[in-house]
């Protein structure tokens, strides 16, 4: 592990925004590739012998880990949210998008729960809330906190209003 001296995106890289792809087919191929390469990091960093660190340096690799994947688990779920919208799970022999969710992702109905739910509050009452975790300026347990509570358009700003930071006179 060799580090390079930063601790994952700079506060500058934070505040931009994702810039889409003017192209919709180039953003799917563009997509594509990126899932190999995530594929290929994946299994380079999943061979590598967690004691093979020693504690600063497997403290650093967990965090960053940790922050790489909880930004991605931030996307999946918006992926969820339009597969859901899509009705993919329809004729599949599930009984809910829940129930297809589990089934198809190897996860407990109630970790399913736990994904659908803020997914579809993220995408129709607090969309800002799902794309500052995209960002990793929230963490998702804080966004699926404030999809617990802003489960409706008219509870969303009064939410956000008690989340700032308070403001100096």
């Amino acid at each position: 592990f060799e580090d390079d001296g930063t601790t994952g995106p700079s506060e500058q890289s934070r505040d931009l925004a994702p810039v889409p792809a003017a192209d919709p087919g180039a953003r799917t191929s563009s997509l594509s590739a990126l899932l190999v390469e995530l594929d290929r990091v994946v299994d380079a960093i999943t061979t590598l012998d967690p004691d093979g660190l020693d504690g600063p340096a497997a403290a650093e690799a967990s965090l960053r880990v940790h922050r790489a994947g909880d930004r991605l688990r931030a996307m999946q779920l918006g992926w969820l949210a339009a597969a859901e919208d899509a009705r993919v799970w329809l004729g599949t022999g599930a009984r809910s998008f829940r129930t297809w969710v589990a089934r198809t992702h190897d996860v407990s109905f109630a970790e399913a729960g736990r994904w659908v739910r803020p997914a579809r509050v993220w995408r129709e009452v607090t969309p800002m809330t799902a794309l500052a975790a995209r960002l990793g300026r929230t963490s998702t347990a804080k966004a699926a906190l404030i999809a617990a509570t802003a489960t409706t358009p008219h509870r969303a700003p009064t939410v956000h209003l008690a989340l700032a930071p308070p403001v100096d006179p």
